[in-house]
């Protein structure tokens, strides 16, 4: 029988009740025994404040050592946690509080007191149920209101566990937390994987264009061995590391694993993260409604391969062939969401025989999972299907492109047209960098993927996990671009 959530918790901190559990930057450790009896004391609080089972959280906090026991909190209490992107308009925060409905919204960050004692075993305890309703999920909201989707606790925790394992964490892992934690990446990959692992969290600040120039004074000194990257914080720290390679890869040199998340990872990160750091760039693919990250690269094919690698054993995936051996993947996972939240309560997953459509286009060959581009991404010009990724990946492998994406616009003859959107290393070189991408595709691409008009651009659009948002860019360029279509 499998071993209930609330279980492999307890287990966890019985067994980890002296380990460091939390290393934060002023140089203080929280032991597992330490951080239970924080997040024990906050949810009794909670509780005397009339918050009953069930009820939910909301947390509009910052980054913050609270962050974690508030997580535990809800777990141990038996609420709902409900975190909120502390840079979403008020507006946004309004309507995620309508459809959630918290009875308690966090606006200060909880306090650890180092003082508390961990209590005895028999009273370490979590009220949560594995079927009921543990965590909702917002989307940032960047395409209109923000999307809640709710997970239950057990799925949540077996898909953690499963990937820790996966991911090759242990008591002797040291991640470096730099993730914002309101988001699934920040809270499953890099807060909930290590915790079941028996393994440290360090704790970093939210990476930003200004942390980005001390980066490795937190790591190095922690000695941190696992990191977790977007693709746009590994193509800034590959950046600034070009200009002293032999310091970068030294201030490397103790992580075990760095793995890569939350947006597409091209060929040209990843070449360029391996060149200066000499590590490879683990891909690690994963869809919140499904439960968070589902497959991971094993750092040797990380080294030589595109994919995203192997997938968790829980995972049955079948894909829909379009072609035949590329298609729409289906994902049978017993970590799928419960659903999304509605103002009538939950809307529950659609699903073919136990499967759910990810939208995702991918192959699936030698237990190895590669995502070639997106349904809603597609090209077809001229009735050819082109997917972006792909010539996203052949323009990535240009130095003087900093970053790429293709998006297709419509036009009369072909039905849409190709047009590469690239942000440029050196922002007085863009009409080189038009040619040598002309150049480059023209000798790596058939004359039909090759892209039908190139703009330099000065940023992209994006989310605040760092995705680069492709709607927004599409009606940037069609503002852009002259009132005839390209030819």
């Amino acid at each position: 029988m499998t071993e209930n959530a609330a279980e492999i918790l307890r287990t966890r901190f019985v067994e980890s009740r002296n380990a460091v559990l939390l290393s934060v930057s002023d140089g203080q450790d929280f032991t597992y025994g330490q951080i239970y009896a924080n997040a024990r004391a906050l949810a009794d609080r909670w509780r005397a404040e009339g918050l009953a089972k069930g009820d939910t959280v909301a947390f509009l906090l910052p980054n913050c050592p609270g962050y974690l026991t508030s997580y535990l909190a809800c777990i141990i209490g038996g609420y709902v946690a409900n975190p909120i992107v502390p840079e979403l308009a008020e507006t946004s925060v309004q309507f995620i509080s309508e459809l959630a409905k918290p009875k308690l919204l966090l606006r200060e960050p909880p306090e650890l007191d180092a003082d508390l004692a961990a209590p005895s075993d028999a009273d370490i305890r979590f009220e949560s149920e594995d079927d009921k309703p543990f965590l909702n999920i917002f989307t940032s909201g960047t395409t209109g209101n923000p999307k809640g989707i709710c997970h239950s606790l057990g799925g949540i925790i077996h898909n953690a566990a499963s990937f820790a394992r996966l991911s090759g964490m242990g008591t002797d892992t040291r991640l470096y937390h730099i993730l914002p934690m309101a988001y699934m990446a920040g809270f499953q990959n890099t807060m909930l994987c290590p915790l079941l692992a028996g393994g440290t969290i360090v704790l970093g600040p939210v990476f930003s264009p200004a942390s980005a120039v001390t980066f490795w004074q937190r790591p190095v000194s922690a000695r941190a061995n696992f990191l977790t990257l977007t693709p746009t914080i590994a193509s800034a720290l590959s950046r600034l590391g070009a200009r002293n390679i032999e310091a970068s890869r030294k201030a490397a040199s103790l992580l075990v694993s760095v793995q890569c998340t939350a947006g597409q990872l091209t060929h040209g990160i990843r070449q360029q993260f391996l060149e200066v750091f000499g590590i490879p760039l683990q891909d690690c693919y994963g869809v919140t409604e499904l439960g968070g990250p589902f497959t991971l690269q094993s750092r040797e094919d990380a080294a030589i391969e595109d994919n995203v690698g192997r997938p968790l054993p829980e995972l049955e995936i079948s894909i829909l062939s379009g072609t035949a051996s590329e298609g729409e993947l289906w994902i049978k996972t017993p970590a799928i969401m419960l659903g999304y939240l509605d103002r009538e309560g939950l809307d529950p997953p659609l699903l073919s025989d136990g499967f759910v459509a990810t939208g995702d286009i991918a192959t699936f060959e030698n237990g190895k999972l590669t995502i070639t581009g997106r349904l809603k991404d597609m090209i077809i010009k001229g009735g050819i299907n082109i997917a972006p990724r792909a010539l996203e990946n052949v323009i990535s492998d240009l130095p003087e492109v900093e970053d790429v994406a293709v998006i297709g616009v419509d036009h009369e003859f072909w039905g849409e047209v190709i047009v590469a959107c690239v942000t440029a290393r050196d922002s007085n070189a863009k009409s080189a960098l038009k040619l040598a991408i002309q150049n480059h595709c023209a000798k790596n691409l058939a004359s039909i993927h090759r892209p039908d008009v190139t703009l330099i651009i000065e940023d992209f659009p994006r989310a605040m996990n760092g995705k680069i948002q492709k709607h927004a860019l599409r009606d940037r360029v069609l503002a852009e671009l002259s009132a005839q279509p390209p030819a």
